[in-house]
């Protein structure tokens, strides 16, 4: 089904996000270090010091090359003003499932009208130039929407008089699971249990187990969501995965390469701890 609706919409950039959160970059989120927000400048000024090869500083009104270099510090977990997107549906889903499941989440995936001529311009979507030090760029077919672009003046500041940003299209695809769907199929076979015996008692054993078995799956409804979404989140794994579409495909530098490995082959869960000695 997402198969057809990718097919159907006229769009060319997408995101996939493990849950149903507000579309903003890791910097203006909620969650958020206040103290973060405040001594991001710094951070960010004192390490373009200490490693110069790698990464230059530049201040928010430079944002081509501002943008660049946050890219390179998202590459590496840092929360920056920058919100990856990328020219690929299959890449964006596999953002939006791949995540281990131990809640009930709401995985999303948007799709974006991206006219690239004038919202590189004149709206938030950026490209940047891809380095051997940020090589997930390519591999992710990933562009970024730049957020530094709203504090700016003339055309790329919200309030300017000259403000000549346009919005960008935006589908929203979200997996959720529908309460009202569950509790009418819920009550529909309560209602057929009770219409097929007009004489139904508490002492009709069967049909009362019936009844409270029923009872009970409403209340294990967490629980029903949570095995729904983990069978969804398998099926489309095992679906992107017969066509080669791979998570640690998306991590091409080395580091992350050796955490795909060690989480691969996690250690074995044992009650004592069992020390191996070499016979020499």
């Amino acid at each position: 089904m997402l198969k057809e609706i990718i097919s159907y919409c006229d769009c060319n950039y997408y995101r996939g996000q493990s849950d149903n959160y507000t579309l903003n970059p890791g910097i203006l989120r909620k969650r958020i270090n206040e103290e973060y927000l405040d001594r991001f400048e710094d951070e960010y000024l004192e390490l373009s010091r200490t490693y110069p090869n790698q990464l230059s500083y530049y201040k928010p009104q430079k944002f081509l090359e501002r943008e660049s270099a946050l890219s390179l510090l998202q590459h590496y977990g840092f929360k920056t003003s920058l919100l990856d997107i990328t020219s690929d549906p299959y890449i964006a889903m596999l953002f939006m499932i791949s995540n281990s499941i131990d809640s009930y989440k709401e995985p999303t995936l948007y799709l974006f009208d991206v006219d690239i001529m004038n919202n590189e311009k004149y709206n938030l979507f950026t490209k940047v130039k891809k380095s051997s030090f940020n090589e997930r760029i390519r591999a992710q077919h990933g562009a970024f929407f730049n957020f530094d672009k709203l504090l700016l003046s003339g055309p790329y500041c919200q309030n300017s008089k000259n403000n000549k940003f346009s919005r960008i299209k935006t589908i929203k695809l979200q997996l959720c699971f529908d309460d009202r769907i569950f509790d009418k199929s819920f009550n529909d076979k309560v209602q057929s249990i009770y219409k097929s015996n007009d004489s139904f008692s508490i002492q009709q054993v069967p049909l009362f187990n019936i009844l409270r078995n029923n009872y009970r799956e409403k209340q294990d409804i967490d629980k029903i969501k949570l095995e729904t979404l983990k069978k969804i989140q398998y099926d489309l794994l095992s679906k992107l995965n017969e066509f080669c579409y791979y998570m640690e495909d998306l991590y091409p530098d080395f580091e992350k390469q050796l955490q795909f490995l060690i989480d691969k082959y996690p250690d074995k869960k044992v009650d004592d701890q069992i020390n191996y000695q070499l016979n020499i």
